[in-house]
């Protein structure tokens, strides 16, 4: 009887010990999985702020372009204003 009792006491703690094993897991397992949520929720931030610049630089670019386009005009019509100045290489040789 003694043998059956050692037994089952044997096996009683093997069950402890299991249950803590698995507790541990969980333990474990929560905290990887908030620290996986803490990663995600950075990338998701650093993505929204990568968007921002994406967009302020787009912005950036149509400003310039907008810009340039209205230096080409100043340009265009100061080239039309300078050639009133210009002498011609025909009117030089007379």
């Amino acid at each position: 009887m003694d043998i059956k009792l050692e037994e089952k006491s044997r096996k009683m703690s093997l069950k402890i010990f299991l249950t803590g094993l698995v507790m541990i897991s969980l333990i474990l397992i929560g905290g990887l999985i908030t620290s996986l949520s803490a990663i995600s929720q950075q990338n998701a931030a650093s993505s929204e702020e990568t968007r921002a610049s994406m967009q302020n630089l787009s912005d950036t670019m149509d400003v310039l372009s907008q810009k340039a386009s209205g230096l080409n005009d100043i340009a265009k019509v100061l080239d039309e204003e300078m050639s009133f100045f210009r002498i011609e290489a025909d009117a030089a040789t007379v």
